[in-house]
């Protein structure tokens, strides 16, 4: 799919890996080109759901862009509180990693805002170089950092300027 913004073209692709229920994919992609906002979600588990948690992070961010649009790092953050707290409180679904992202202009430069929990990952390429901007919270196979977890730490965020021709790739 694809969506142009006024701050270039968004594509994204959610492919659906196998039929077997642990090879699922429980992803969740919201874009709002309007205002140039991305989140990806991994839902994750294997009791209930696996993809309620990543649907949930969807759907907040959706009634959250619709009262308030993030507009600084602080405001990122705040809004993966939000969701971590409705999966956490959700009592059918498992966890989630995500990644969120806004584009904005200021003094006449674009900046990408982020928040990042977990194993997703957001990568700047410049030149031709891409460039790891968050990191992969899983060690040694273990994500112990998740949205959903009532003590999620929310210690990714950042504002990155950006470039003319820099591609900014959100990925789980």
């Amino acid at each position: 799919d694809q969506a142009i913004t006024e701050f270039g073209t968004a594509s994204f692709n959610k492919g659906f890996l196998t039929n077997e229920p642990r090879r699922q994919n429980n992803d969740a992609i919201y874009c709002d080109a309007k205002t140039g906002i991305f989140g990806v979600f991994d839902g994750n588990g294997s009791f209930n759901d696996n993809a309620k948690a990543s649907e949930i992070a969807v759907a907040v961010m959706r009634e959250t862009i619709e009262d308030s649009v993030p507009t600084n790092t602080e405001d990122v953050a705040d809004l993966m509180e939000s969701i971590n707290d409705a999966i956490y409180f959700d009592q059918a679904s498992e966890q989630s990693s995500g990644i969120i992202g806004r584009v904005i202009e200021k003094n006449g430069r674009k900046f990408l805002l982020y928040a990042a929990v977990g194993d997703s990952r957001i990568y700047l390429v410049r030149g031709g170089d891409a460039k790891q901007i968050t990191i992969d919270e899983n060690t040694e196979g273990v994500n112990r950092n998740y949205l959903g977890k009532s003590m999620a730490s929310i210690r990714q965020v950042g504002e990155v300027p950006l470039n003319k021709d820099d591609r900014i790739v959100f990925c789980s």
